[in-house]
């Protein structure tokens, strides 16, 4: 995308287009992408941008995204629509996620073992 923006351009202005971004907050990674993004699906007559991460740790915005200042100046990203994991788990198109507990006991090592445990085949 970001080596030649304009070949995708060119095809948007062309013809009637959607554009499907995912993973949109990837867009602004780098300012080349972030650039190339913009330059390419401006004219495009829909954009649906998906993430799971509708934010970015740093101030890179993500394209197509609108913002809106809070108080001391931070900018939040604000969706035009939402649909979280309770609207996906009530209309069953995604399983619930269950974190099952196990008692037992649990050995941390931080560096390769000298010699196999007790019971372990050596490879």
């Amino acid at each position: 995308m970001a080596a030649n923006p304009n070949l995708h351009r060119a095809r948007t202005d062309r013809t009637r287009t959607l554009v499907i971004l995912d993973e949109i907050h990837h867009g602004g990674d780098a300012r080349s992408w972030g650039d190339a993004i913009r330059e390419a699906f401006t004219p495009a007559r829909r954009r649906l941008s998906l993430t799971g991460t509708p934010f970015r740790s740093d101030e890179s915005p993500i394209p197509f995204v609108t913002y809106t200042e809070e108080a001391g100046g931070i900018r939040r990203s604000r969706a035009d629509y939402s649909y979280g994991y309770a609207e996906a788990l009530a209309d069953g198109v995604v399983r619930p996620v269950m974190f099952m507990s196990y008692s037992g006991q649990m050995h941390w090592r931080t560096k390769p073992a000298t010699r196999s445990p007790p019971g372990w085949a050596s490879r």
